[in-house]
């Protein structure tokens, strides 16, 4: 591997803490005691899981004396040769394990591919069940996203049933203060959303119901309704009730601006309630209209909460794809709110990377355009954010006077962000002492 793969695998290690996951010591513990045959097989959630599980494992066998045997799987089409291939495979004599990697999460562009071609190959194996218990003396382990547990459950049951165990292994809860620094990554949203009644507005929209030709007044009470409850931070109710209201927007063929404002309220109320497949599909349709229309603000949005979808799911990496994206349309609008939403974003996935210098820098600039706006909310926090990942570094004195700061200013706005800051704070200053 190369020194920018290590020094990536070190960077995804830190964030797993695997030797105090309790589901990885039970791996390795089996390998240490299983003799001959068993399938595995270890829930990931995505290449760089796999591919930092994948050297620990090799680490550890061997010392042993043994080694691990991958059977490489680039592709949707290699996974479909599996069935051919596998029972003609004969791994080395001093083999610890066989390890078939199949990530992709669902997530991913080339999910549906993936899917597919893993119905298809279990469908196959499941039908060699006993030929694979026979051939192989040692165990199979089968990596893959959450996802891979139910085709292998419904597609190949027989094979299924003889399954050792199941591993989960996904990076651990964030200590106190890297939830702070993690909790800003927010939506890119409106500052003038109203926040009307959304239950009167619902029963407006009772009164329209099944009125021919009134489809788009019927969306309009539904999608204020919407805004009402997202308002309230009542989300489930607001994504039924701006699902609905882009059902019948679509259907009558309402205006552009109208679907980009739709998909947009809909897209977030599925992050937040934790349908993330769904808010990316409906994101990236809002993205696809803006570009039509060369909505460059809804794009620089759009993009935005894409990254914060991804950064929802535990994808960081592929989340800055889309902050970085949003970061040159705002710049070039000149949308300095916006900017700065993209770069706070940065830093927090920077952060989240185990790579705190890189997310100072987002965060001072972002203090910039906050104090430049006189967003004081957002100068509180880029400075406490600054001051934890000062502190990652090893900077205490200096993470302790940007806390301060941030403290002042969080008090003098009644933020309720004050009462973290102030008990981070005392815990360093009691650490010291």
């Amino acid at each position: 591997m190369s020194d920018g793969g290590e020094l990536r695998l070190e960077k995804v290690a830190s964030r797993y803490e695997l030797s105090g996951q309790a589901e990885w010591q039970k791996l390795l513990r089996l390998f240490q005691l299983s003799e001959g045959f068993s399938l595995l097989v270890l829930l990931v959630l995505d290449v760089d899981g796999a591919a930092l599980c994948q050297r620990e494992l090799e680490q550890q066998l061997k010392k042993e004396g043994k080694q691990l045997f991958a059977i490489e799987i680039p592709t949707p089409e290699a996974l479909r040769l599996l069935p051919s291939s596998l029972l003609e495979t004969d791994p080395p004599a001093n083999a610890g394990c066989v390890w078939i990697a199949t990530v992709e999460p669902d997530y991913g562009k080339d999910y549906p591919a993936w899917r597919d071609a893993a119905q298809f190959t279990f469908a196959r194996l499941n039908a060699h069940r006993n030929s694979i218990r026979r051939h192989f003396n040692l165990p199979l382990v089968f990596v893959g996203a959450p996802w891979l547990q139910e085709v292998m459950r419904e597609i190949a049951p027989d094979l299924w049933s003889v399954r050792t165990l199941v591993f989960r292994i996904e990076p651990p809860p964030q200590s106190t203060a890297e939830q702070l620094v993690s909790e800003p990554a927010k939506f890119d949203l409106d500052h003038d959303k109203s926040g009307a009644d959304p239950i009167f507005a619902l029963k407006e929209a009772e009164k329209l119901r099944g009125e021919p030709g009134k489809e788009l007044s019927l969306a309009r009470l539904l999608y204020r309704a919407g805004e009402g409850f997202a308002s309230r931070h009542e989300w489930p109710s607001a994504r039924k009730a701006y699902a609905e209201a882009l059902e019948l927007n679509q259907r009558a063929e309402a205006a552009p601006d109208v679907l980009i404002a739709n998909l947009d309220g809909l897209a977030i109320a599925c992050t937040v309630t934790g349908h993330y497949r769904d808010s990316i599909s409906y994101l990236e349709r809002e993205l696809n209209i803006a570009r039509e229309i060369g909505d460059q603000r809804h794009q620089g949005k759009a993009l935005g909460n894409l990254g914060v979808a991804y950064y929802s799911l535990g994808d960081p990496r592929k989340a800055i794809e889309f902050f970085e994206q949003q970061l040159v349309i705002t710049r070039e609008i000149r949308d300095r709110r916006g900017e700065g939403n993209a770069l706070g974003n940065l830093g927090n996935a920077y952060y989240s990377l185990g790579e705190p210098q890189k997310a100072i820098e987002f965060y001072e600039q972002l203090l910039n355009i906050a104090r430049e706006i006189g967003d004081r909310r957002g100068e509180g926090n880029a400075l406490f954010n600054s001051a934890i990942a000062l502190d990652k570094l090893g900077d205490r004195p200096q993470a302790i006077a940007r806390a301060e700061a941030s403290l002042q200013i969080l008090k003098e706005i009644e933020s309720p962000m004050a009462a973290k800051v102030e008990a981070q704070l005392a815990a360093w200053k009691s650490q010291i002492e």
